[in-house]
């Protein structure tokens, strides 16, 4: 796997980088891209939260499940569609996530 020899070289390279940064005045070029990459990852992940809930309400009014959750006004079944609807969001995370790390 990774051999003690190479962690230790990973963390001096990274020593060394930052000495580099700091000698060149080269702060600007990392922080701002920085700023940009944090910004544009949480709008990602609103927009994903956001349109994940518009796609299962799509879904359940598609199989009429939400007309017949109303009638049935049950608690626990408005809480257990509630709980699906949260796993599904989490899997739309997920997979939000998992592209970020194939495609950065």
């Amino acid at each position: 796997m990774f051999s003690l020899r190479e962690v230790l070289g990973a963390i001096q390279s990274y020593g060394a980088a930052h000495r580099f940064i700091t000698a060149h005045r080269l702060w600007k070029w990392i922080i701002i891209p920085g700023i940009v990459y944090c910004l544009m990852f949480v709008a990602g992940i609103i927009y994903v939260w956001e349109y994940s809930g518009v796609f299962i309400d799509y879904v359940l009014n598609l199989l009429t499940l939400k007309t017949w959750i109303e009638e049935l006004q049950n608690s626990f079944v408005n809480f257990l569609f509630l709980l699906v609807g949260l796993a599904v969001r989490m899997i739309f995370l997920i997979m939000y996530f998992s592209f970020l790390n194939i495609y950065s």
